[in-house]
């Protein structure tokens, strides 16, 4: 349903991410996993048992698992779907360090999400 104080292109990209699908990440439990592609990486996303977030995938920003704190997905511009992570959105996180100057990673879209998903040869369930 269409919000009337939304310009209708805000609108129309509200109606298409809810079409194309994804995660709501405030609902995902401790111990799961969410991969995601890109046009060239594969993110994994992991929930720890303290509600904290570890992300992993990017060469640069996060070869190895490294502590996050997912913003949620944007259209490329600077409103964002809070919490949220969107096929054919940008997902947008803080790394450290997050109290003086943390760096914010945005990925390009996301062709592919897989939730859950296991990272240690487990088997993959679906794609959202």
């Amino acid at each position: 349903m269409n919000h009337p104080n939304l310009s209708d292109q805000i609108n129309a990209n509200i109606s298409q991410s809810e079409k194309d699908g994804g995660v709501d990440i405030s609902k995902v439990m401790p111990g799961n996993l969410i991969a995601f592609r890109t046009r060239n990486t594969l993110y994994l996303l992991r929930r720890e048992d303290d509600g904290s977030w570890m992300l992993k995938g990017n060469a640069v920003h996060c070869p190895n698992w490294i502590r996050c704190v997912p913003h949620g997905s944007t259209w490329g511009g600077s409103m964002i779907k809070a919490k949220f992570l969107g096929k054919g959105m940008q997902f947008e996180c803080g790394l450290p360090p997050f109290k003086l100057s943390p760096k914010i990673l945005t990925t390009t879209a996301i062709t592919e999400i897989i939730y859950p998903a296991y990272d240690d040869g487990g088997e993959v369930l679906h794609k959202v």
